[in-house]
């Protein structure tokens, strides 16, 4: 079986047009995995937040409405970020149950990647797509890679 993996990267403080782009990029990737043959349960999501501050209440609350659309085929969703109690208690409330903080991406991975329920190892790599949304260059932006 493939290994199906979503690398999203988020800089900068976000405007309603930064995420609405973000949204529709992201609906995409989502639309190619289905037609690609994924399945829920069966995706892996890294996210790295290191330059992604706390963002304003209402572009948060955005945020968490549509995170549950995208991870619905993650198996796991893991986000790294910084040592900001505010930021990590923002991301907390958004990753859900099968989710995780990390301070790096290799122990986000490895945790990613280890054994699933079964005691399977998972193996293989997914093909990827590289999706940006930006507000102003170089400071407010998100990109993915990933399925």
């Amino acid at each position: 079986m493939a290994r199906r993996f979503l690398y999203v990267e988020l800089r900068g403080f976000w405007t309603r047009e930064v995420l609405a782009r973000f949204h529709d990029e992201a609906g995409l990737v989502l639309q190619r995995a289905i037609a690609g043959g994924a399945t829920p349960g069966e995706g892996h999501i890294l996210v790295n937040a290191n330059g992604f501050p706390v963002q304003d209440r209402t572009i948060a609350e955005e945020i968490a409405r549509f995170i549950p659309l995208y991870g619905r085929l993650a198996k796991r969703i893991a986000v790294v970020g910084s040592d900001s109690s505010l930021q990590r208690l923002q991301a907390k409330r958004l990753i859900g149950e099968n989710g995780k903080l990390f301070d790096n991406d290799e122990a986000a991975k490895t945790w990613l990647f280890s054994a699933d329920r079964t005691g399977t190892a998972h193996a293989g790599t997914g093909r990827a797509d590289i999706i940006t949304a930006r507000s102003a260059p170089d400071r407010s932006a998100s990109s993915m890679t990933g399925f």
